[in-house]
């Protein structure tokens, strides 16, 4: 009986790499340097720390051999070497510094749930779940050209046009407003009185993007990535109202207060 040698596989090193970083796909985090935020993707970072910081380092050895070992000082050559390697290391970060400044700003000084005027109301428009909003006191909503309303227990549908909407107060969302040049994105949902055009309240939500590498790295591997949004944290003291997060429903619930007589009045 004849039998055969078994030959151990051979490994693919760059299957190894991908086995190893895939784990990190897709996930995000904030690192605290100085005070300063840093927006990375976990499958940049590791590729950061793993492959680009070790081929940085050998980029110094053979910059002093081939360049900086015929300077006549010792000191100087020497002394180079480590800015040399710092340099190189922060390269891939750095727009993430300037994103960090920027998130910084617009996330601790405009995002958030802001009240400015309170209102009461039977109803509003921007919605069609009568259902839920009926817990809260109102007696109707509209949207998508309805009215609707509960009857015996069941939502009631009544087309009647955008143009014959009856409440004076709407809620509006906008997703993903570009802002200017710089890949940040704002989540605005508003509540309006229609005859003033006055806001009432906002909360306000800014998408924050992943830096040039981080960039670079997840549109190679073709993972998807779901970037950083900020403003959304709820104040610990209002969670039992609101929850972990602003959402559009919160705006709503916190200025416009549903009332038990027939006419919409102002506070």
């Amino acid at each position: 009986m004849k039998t055969k040698n078994l030959q151990p596989a051979s490994v693919n090193p760059l299957s190894l790499v991908v086995l190893l970083l895939l784990p990190a796909a897709g996930h995000a985090e904030v690192i605290n340097i100085l005070g300063t935020d840093y927006y990375v993707a976990t499958l940049g970072l590791l590729v950061y720390q793993i492959i680009y910081l070790p081929v940085a380092l050998v980029l110094v050895v053979l910059l002093y051999v081939l360049l900086l070992r015929h300077i006549r000082w010792r000191w100087l050559k020497w002394g180079m070497l480590p800015f040399l390697y710092a340099g190189l290391a922060a390269l891939p970060y750095w727009d993430t510094y300037q994103i960090g400044q920027q998130a910084k700003v617009l996330c601790e000084e405009q995002a958030g749930l802001y009240v400015y005027r309170t209102v009461e109301a039977d109803g509003f428009i921007g919605y069609t779940s009568i259902k839920k909003w009926s817990q809260y006191g109102f007696k109707y909503v509209e949207g998508y050209g309805f009215h609707v309303t509960m009857v015996d227990g069941k939502p009631h549908k009544e087309r009647v046009g955008v143009e014959n909407y009856r409440s004076r107060y709407s809620v509006i969302t906008k997703q993903h407003e570009p802002l200017g040049e710089s890949r940040f994105s704002r989540h605005r949902s508003w509540t309006r009185d229609r005859q003033t055009d006055e806001v009432l309240g906002e909360v306000i939500a800014f998408t924050v993007p992943p830096g040039k590498w981080d960039s670079l790295i997840l549109g190679a591997s073709g993972f998807a990535f779901n970037a950083w949004v900020c403003g959304r944290e709820v104040p610990l003291d209002q969670e039992q109202i609101y929850g972990k997060e602003f959402w559009s429903d919160d705006v709503v619930k916190a200025t416009i207060i549903a009332k038990s007589d027939s006419m919409e009045a102002v506070k």
